[in-house]
């Protein structure tokens, strides 16, 4: 029910047009919460990251260091 909560909130804030791929996982480590991973296709928006150097842009502008960051963009 909860992802199914999460992914409803997310449909309400996107583009009708663009396609959806979400998945869990489950990691007893987490201690009773969950990772919901959303993949989206046909998004238009200022924080699209294409590539690191949009990556370290968008975290820039929002204020965040690299090691805030913590990921590694795929290109």
């Amino acid at each position: 029910k909860e992802v199914q909560a999460a992914m409803k909130e997310v449909q309400k804030r996107i583009n009708p047009d663009a396609t959806i791929f979400w998945g869990t996982s489950i990691d007893r480590t987490m201690n009773g919460k969950m990772r919901i991973l959303v993949l989206l296709t046909g998004v238009k928006s200022p924080y699209t990251i294409a590539d690191r150097a949009d990556l370290i842009s968008l975290g820039k502008r929002l204020g965040m260091s690299d090691e805030d960051i913590g990921i590694e963009a795929i290109s």
